[in-house]
């Protein structure tokens, strides 16, 4: 009976024990992965070299690279919320790829024909990739369309915001009003959203103050240290533009900025937006080219404070003052230079 008992305090304790082994084990098999991402490919046309990756919603930090070899590459990070992940290419196209926490996708496509890129994994990568193929071969005012088009029959999906941001926003013509009336019909659709929100607010903001004459008063500090005032550019002319150093045409763009600034002879001056996430890359880039702009970075790329207060979109935008009136924005990179003179 003594035996008998002693099996039976063994069962009742083993009982009352399993469930707690059941989820330590399920924890040790599987924890380490549910808030990990990760993602693999093959890519055409791309033997050898280097892909930039970041969350332009912040949903990992900074700037990261993959390696590239063989065409095939491969990237984990760390995942606890749905975030979207952004591939910059060497030749500065972007692949958005939309990580949720312990899922894996992979991408099969070919660098010189991005639009034909196939990722699966998750619903929304799936989303994307139709809507990609979609618009293979369409002129950009029609891509702008559809992309409306996808985001009102699809305002739950985390694409939305994305083309959102990326079609009227991010364009060198973009449609501030427009993507506010999308983006409310998304924060309806995802009303616990704060990135959504977020979004939402900032195109608010936009819209305020593109409608304005002047820019909002504001009051920060450059990559030195010292403070910069909006006061600091009430008289003569001023070019305030975004850049970024791995933006190609922005880096153009600051380049004839900078001829302009110094063939004025102090008659023009420049306050330059830097997009990057490492502000020594900001300033090692602007010292490295003698650029004569005050330099603003805050290393929070997209999400940059100032960025959003002042209605600019993603790199090689531009707001151009005379005398604290706004007389132009969103100048092209190769009008930049004789817009600069006539207003001289």
């Amino acid at each position: 009976m003594k035996r008998i008992s002693r099996q039976t305090s063994a069962i009742f304790a083993f009982l009352i024990v399993m469930p707690t082994l059941i989820a330590m084990l399920s924890i040790t098999s599987c924890g380490g992965k549910s808030n990990r991402f990760r993602l693999s490919g093959r890519m055409l046309n791309f033997n050898q070299g280097i892909f930039l990756i970041y969350s332009p919603d912040g949903g990992v930090d900074g700037i990261d690279t993959i390696k590239v070899e063989g065409g095939r590459f491969a990237y984990e990070t760390t995942c606890d919320a749905p975030t979207t992940l952004v591939i910059v290419m060497p030749n500065f196209a972007e692949l958005p790829i939309f990580a949720e926490p312990g899922e894996k996708v992979t991408i099969e496509g070919d660098a010189s024909q991005l639009k034909k890129t196939e990722v699966k994994g998750t619903k929304d990568n799936k989303l994307m990739t139709a809507f990609r193929r979609q618009t293979t071969d369409t002129s950009p005012p029609e891509t702008r369309r559809l992309a409306g088009e996808f985001v009102k029959a699809h305002p739950a999906s985390a694409v939305a915001p994305y083309l959102i941001d990326y079609y009227f926003v991010r364009q060198s013509s973009p449609d501030y009003a427009v993507a506010l009336s999308l983006m409310e019909t998304v924060e309806a659709a995802q009303k616990n959203n704060n990135d959504v929100k977020a979004q939402k607010e900032k195109l608010t903001q936009y819209v305020k103050t593109i409608s304005s004459d002047r820019l909002p008063s504001f009051t920060t500090t450059d990559i030195n240290g010292n403070s910069v005032n909006s006061n600091d550019y009430n008289q003569g002319l001023t070019v305030v533009y975004t850049w970024a150093t791995w933006n190609a045409l922005s880096v153009y763009m600051q380049r004839d900025i900078n001829e302009m600034a110094k063939e004025s002879n102090q008659k023009m001056r420049a306050l330059a937006i830097c997009l990057d996430a490492d502000k020594e890359e900001c300033r090692s880039a602007a010292e490295r080219e003698n650029i004569l702009s005050r330099q603003i970075c805050d290393g929070q790329m997209f999400e940059t404070k100032l960025l959003n207060y002042l209605g600019l979109s993603g790199p090689a935008d531009n707001i151009i003052m005379k005398n604290g009136i706004i007389v132009e924005r969103g100048i092209k990179q190769h009008n930049i230079k004789k817009k600069i003179r006539e207003l001289l």
